[in-house]
């Protein structure tokens, strides 16, 4: 198996930002107004449950997660743009998976109520038709989930000079 570096992991997640981003507000205008609305009322259900049971809400905040940023590809009008975001889209969902299973801690349960609240902007943005404003909300959103994953999946700073190269995450 091949380390994915912290270095890898923001770069991967720039690019993702940019194609998203782009994707966000072009989509605007094109996106079902109901499905919307069905996300926008399961994220704000998330949001209204009690901390201690976001633990085992995990599967259902990653369903949501997916639901939204899959339909906003799928209707930004770019087959290309929509191809390359499923591309990142399975790297980005591996890197987001094993962080929920690797740290089902208060800090996941927390921002996973965060993430909630991220997206929920995004969608009332896009019901409101305003793709700059959708945009901008989903720019809000990559820096959180970017610096996330690379605190959870990089390794420690190394402090010795006479190390080659600093460790990496390894897929197990």
């Amino acid at each position: 198996m091949r380390a994915v570096t912290a270095r890898e992991i923001r770069e991967i997640c720039e690019v993702r930002r940019v194609l998203e981003c782009q994707a966000t507000r072009i989509a605007c205008g094109r996106l079902g107004l109901a499905e919307l609305h069905s996300i926008g009322d399961e994220l704000r259900w998330l949001r209204s449950q009690p901390s201690p049971i976001w633990a085992e809400l995990i599967d259902r905040a990653r369903a949501v997660d997916s639901r939204l940023h899959d339909l906003i590809a799928a209707s930004c009008g770019n087959a290309f743009l929509a191809q390359e975001l499923g591309r990142l889209k399975t790297l980005f969902r591996a890197f987001r998976d094993v962080s929920y299973v690797h740290h089902e801690s208060r800090t996941t349960t927390r921002r996973l109520a965060d993430e909630a609240g991220e997206h929920l902007a995004i969608v009332e943005e896009l019901i409101r038709g305003d793709g700059r404003a959708a945009s901008k909300a989903m720019v809000q959103h990559h820096p959180q989930r970017r610096a996330l994953l690379v605190a959870r999946h990089a390794p420690p700073p190394v402090e010795h000079t006479d190390v080659a190269a600093p460790p990496a995450f390894r897929w197990s």
